[in-house]
C-alpha cells in the first residue's frame, strides 16, 4: 500500500474500534492484507492490539500477519495469550514459521507450547530450534518436494501436480536412495523435455548449497550472487534437510543492512531500536558515546600541548572545528565504504591490510589538498602592504598603502604600524573608509597586541589572522608561506 492508503486505513481501525464495532473490525481485517495490517498496527496502542489480536482468527492469515510483525510486538502479544491458543495457532504453519514465532516467546512458554503439538512436529520444532540463532537451519522450510533420479519427466509431472503445499516448486531437488542431493532441475526444464526422458539426464549435477549451521548473511550472499529463488540445506552426509526460500532472504538482507547502518551510526546493532524503551535505547549508544569521549578527552590533551601558539595566535583556535568537522566526516566515509565491503563481501580476510592501507593514502591526499587549498587561497590573495609616514615638518604620523586603489581588498599589513597607539588608531580608520573585508596582520616585531586586533575589528574588519614574527622586506610568497603555517 501507499502512503496514503495506510494513512486511511489506520484510520478506519482508529474509528472502528473509538465505536468497538467487532464485527466491522474482524471484516477489515480479514480483508486487510498481513503485510499491511503488521504496518498498521504498529499505530496502535497496547490497548488496541490487544482488542485487534483478540478478534483475529487462528488460521494462516493470522501467521502471516505475525511472521510480518516486529519481533517485539510479536513477544508482547503472545507473552499474554493462553499457550494453547498459540499452538492451536501455529499448528498448521510451516516448520520455519513455527520456529520464528516461538523463538520471540520467553524459554518456558515456548516449551509449553511445543509439549501441545503434536509428537512429530515436536521433534522437528526442537531439531530447528537447536540451530544457531540466524543460522540457515532456523530459516529452512522443511516442507520441501523432491523427487527420485530414475524417475521420468512425466511421471515427475503427474507427481508435482498433488503436491499443493509443497514449498518453492520452481526448483526441483534429485535425490537417490539414500536421499543425498544429486542435483537440481527447473520446473521449466522439466514442462519442456519430453515425458520419457529421466531426471538424472537434466539436472544441474553442480548444486550450490549450505550447512544447517552456515549464518544467514553467508545464504544472503549466495542467493544475491548467483539469483538463486532458493538454496538447499543439507547436513554432512549430503541428505537433504529443507531449503531457504528468496523471501526470507530478503527480509535478512534487509535486517542485516540495518543491523550495519546501526553499528556504523554508533547506535547498537538492535534492529528493532525503535520500539525499544528510552532506557535500553541508552544503554544501547551509551558505549560508542563513551568511546567519542575518549577520543574527545585525546583530541583535547593534544591541543593543549600547543596551548602556547594558540594565546600567541588566537586566530588558530578558529580553525580547530573545521578540522575536527573535517576528520569526522574523513572517518565517516571511511567507515561507511568498510562497513558496506564487508555486508557485500568485497572486504574479506586477507585484504583487509590492503584496504586499510588505501583509506589511510585517501585520508593523508585530501588532508594535503586541504592545506594546499589554504596556501593557494593566500598565494592569490590581491594584497596591498601599509606602512606609516611621519611628515617631517609637521611630525604627524600617516598610513599610507603600496597601492593607489585599496577599496574592498585584502590587506597584509607587513610594516610596524601598531607599535604605537597613535599608529593603530590612523591604520583603522584606513581600514574603515576603503572597507576592506579580511586582514592578514603579519608584524615585523612583536606579536600583534590584544587592544590593536580589537581596534581593528570595531573597523568592519570580518576576520583577522595574525603571525609570527617575520623579518622586513618579506616578499609576497613567503608572507604567504609564514601565514598559511599558522593558520593550518
Amino acid at each position: 500500500m501507499f502512503k496514503h492508503e495506510i494513512t486511511i486505513l489506520k484510520d478506519t481501525f482508529g474509528r472502528l474500534l473509538r465505536r468497538h464495532a467487532q464485527t466491522n473490525l474482524i471484516k477489515l481485517i480479514n480483508k486487510t492484507h498481513p503485510a499491511d495490517l503488521a504496518i498498521v498496527f504498529r499505530y496502535f496502542d497496547d490497548d488496541e492490539q490487544g482488542q485487534v489480536f483478540s478478534l483475529m482468527q487462528d488460521n494462516e492469515h493470522t501467521i502471516e500477519f505475525l511472521i510480518e510483525l516486529d519481533d517485539t510486538l510479536i513477544e508482547k502479544l503472545l507473552n499474554v495469550e493462553n499457550p494453547d491458543r498459540i499452538a492451536g495457532l501455529i499448528q498448521n504453519a510451516s516448520t520455519n514459521d513455527q520456529s520464528y514465532i516461538l523463538g520471540t516467546l520467553e524459554e518456558e512458554q515456548a516449551q509449553f507450547v511445543i509439549d501441545l503439538l503434536k509428537t512429530e512436529e515436536q521433534e522437528v520444532l526442537e531439531e530447528i530450534m537447536g540451530y544457531p540463532d540466524d543460522s540457515a537451519g532456523t530459516m529452512m522450510a522443511t516442507d520441501i518436494f523432491t523427487l527420485y533420479q530414475h524417475t521420468s519427466c512425466g511421471d515427475a509431472l503427474r507427481t508435482l501436480q498433488d503436491q499443493k503445499d509443497a514449498e518453492m516448486v520452481f526448483y526441483l531437488y534429485i535425490t537417490d536412495e539414500d536421499d543425498s542431493l544429486m542435483g537440481v532441475a527447473s520446473l521449466r526444464a522439466l514442462a519442456t523435455t519430453p515425458p520419457k526422458t529421466l531426471l538424472k539426464d537434466i539436472m544441474v549435477k553442480r548444486v550450490h548449497s549450505v550447512r544447517p549451521e552456515t549464518d544467514q548473511e553467508d545464504v544472503a550472499q549466495i542467493v544475491a550472487q548467483y539469483n538463486y529463488l532458493a538454496v538447499p540445506v543439507v547436513d554432512a552426509d549430503n541428505r537433504l534437510l529443507g531449503i531457504v526460500t528468496v523471501d526470507d532472504v530478503v527480509d535478512v538482507i534487509r535486517e542485516e543492512a540495518t543491523e550495519d547502518f546501526l553499528q556504523m551510526a554508533g547506535a547498537g546493532k538492535d534492529r528493532e531500536i525503535l520500539l525499544k524503551s528510552s532506557w535500553e535505547n541508552a544503554q544501547a549508544r551509551l558505549p560508542w558515546l563513551f568511546a567519542s569521549w575518549i577520543g574527545g578527552i585525546i583530541a583535547a590533551s593534544i591541543i593543549g600541548a600547543f596551548e602556547h601558539m594558540l594565546e600567541s595566535i588566537i586566530a588558530l583556535a578558529a580553525f580547530i572545528p573545521v578540522i575536527i568537522g573535517m576528520g569526522g566526516n574523513i572517518g565517516t566515509q571511511s567507515s561507511t565504504i568498510i562497513v558496506r565491503g564487508m555486508a557485500t563481501g568485497r572486504i574479506e580476510i586477507g585484504n583487509e591490510f590492503k584496504i586499510l592501507l588505501k583509506e589511510l593514502r585517501v585520508g593523508l591526499i585530501l588532508g594535503g589538498s586541504s592545506r594546499a587549498k589554504k596556501f593557494a587561497s593566500l598565494l592569490n590573495t590581491d594584497f596591498v602592504t601599509l606602512k606609516k609616514s611621519r611628515n617631517r615638518k609637521t611630525g604627524k604620523v600617516r598610513i599610507q598603502s603600496s597601492k593607489a586603489d585599496v577599496h574592498g581588498r585584502d590587506l597584509i599589513v607587513v610594516d610596524d604600524i601598531i607599535s604605537t597607539g597613535g599608529s593603530v588608531v590612523r591604520a583603522t580608520q584606513f581600514l574603515k573608509r576603503q572597507k576592506c573585508k579580511r586582514v592578514f596582520v603579519a608584524c615585523t616585531h612583536g606579536l600583534l597586541v590584544g587592544d590593536a586586533e580589537r581596534k581593528i575589528k570595531k573597523a568592519g574588519v570580518s576576520q583577522i589572522i595574525s603571525t609570527n614574527t617575520i623579518p622586513r622586506n618579506t616578499s609576497k610568497v613567503d608572507v604567504s608561506g609564514v601565514i598559511a603555517e599558522s593558520i593550518q
